[in-house]
């Protein structure tokens, strides 16, 4: 995704850094973000502003460091393309479904890729990649995260559950997993472990929520394929006043 309005506002001008505190101001006014359950509207909008300039600051400081390395005479140390290769891999540990793990994980590797590529844990799904779409939903310390915009090195410590993870010891689903089959609340299913995963979160957190509640809850996951009448009603059939 492109900011172009920013692009535009930095093309053929010298950099400082009030140009990129700008650039930043602009970007957050071109996207066109959300409310829902994991943040509102407005603080994406600052997070884009942030990093936005701390990303052009970045690559100012770094354009410069490598033209200082080319200019050194008789410098037998080779550039590396790429300056971030030089940080060194860290050690985490974190519980996962129960279990404990021990990993070195890159310093820009996502908890997403850990969970994915490393634990073969492939309930949660890459959808978007920019924390839109929310079929990368896991809970974190019992709180609703995605997965693709978390820093495997940021939950060092903590406890992460999966999808895997709500199935009991002998492989029976969880109520809620039930409750999507009996009300033919998925289609396709890609979107299926993150609405899974945030409504869980919602119900340990209100035992009976109300259908507005529901759909509150699930602003931030997208489905493609069903709508979310027969999702709501799934949730809603997990709920005390759905088992009464």
């Amino acid at each position: 995704m492109r900011a172009q309005k920013a692009e535009a506002l930095l093309a053929g001008k010298p950099f400082s850094a009030e140009l990129a505190l700008e650039a930043g101001k602009v970007a957050a006014e071109e996207i066109t973000p959300i409310d829902d359950a994991r943040s509102t509207a407005w603080y994406r909008r600052e997070v884009v502003k942030a990093i936005t300039h701390d990303a052009l600051q970045t690559a100012w400081q770094r354009a410069g460091e490598q033209g200082s390395r080319k200019q050194e005479a008789g410098s037998e140390k080779r550039d590396s393309p790429n300056p971030q290769s030089r940080i060194p891999n860290s050690e985490i540990e974190l519980t996962v479904n129960g279990e404990q793990h021990r990993l070195r994980v890159r310093p820009n590797e996502l908890l997403l890729n850990v969970l994915r590529e490393r634990l073969e844990l492939t309930g949660a799904k890459y959808g978007c990649g920019i924390g839109e779409c929310g079929a990368c939903t896991v809970l974190l310390n019992g709180q609703p995260v995605l997965a693709c915009l978390v820093l495997a090195i940021a939950v060092d410590g903590s406890e992460v559950l999966t999808v895997e993870g709500l199935q009991g010891p002998n492989g029976e689903l969880d109520p809620l997993q039930e409750s999507f089959i009996e009300q033919n609340a998925f289609q396709c299913g890609y979107c299926t472990p993150g609405m899974l995963m945030m409504t869980k979160n919602l119900l340990q957190e209100n035992p009976s929520p109300t259908e507005d509640e529901i759909r509150e809850h699930l602003k931030g996951n997208r489905c493609r394929c069903t709508g979310y009448t027969a999702i709501t009603r799934a949730v809603t059939s997990c709920t005390a006043t759905g088992r009464s």
